[in-house]
């Protein structure tokens, strides 16, 4: 039986401290996270993610710009915390059905 890939999710807006708390609290999930900052997100052409999460610190334009690149889904987290961004997360593969 073939088992289902690792999700990968890349994070745009926290600071190392925030995300190392968003790795802490996801960690018994399987996600492969990736921290990504505003400004290298803005120069990169594609992202392989299957969800790239944008705080509202990392702003609209990078927000845009990660529509168009991104293989997967972006979503907008308003609140810039790592338990936000971690509810987000767990609500999009919840829906998806990849999260129990």
């Amino acid at each position: 039986m073939k088992s289902k890939p690792v999700p990968r999710v890349a994070v745009s807006g926290l600071v190392k401290k925030q995300f190392e708390q968003l790795v802490s609290r996801l960690s018994r999930y399987p996600f492969k996270l990736v921290r990504m900052d505003p400004k290298v997100l803005l120069c990169r052409r594609r992202i392989n993610s299957d969800l790239v999460a944008i705080t509202r610190f990392a702003g609209h334009k990078h927000f845009a710009h990660a529509k168009q690149i991104s293989s997967g889904s972006v979503i907008r987290v308003d609140h810039g915390t790592s338990h936000a961004v971690a509810d987000a997360i767990m609500e999009f593969f919840r829906r998806k059905g990849n999260v129990a």
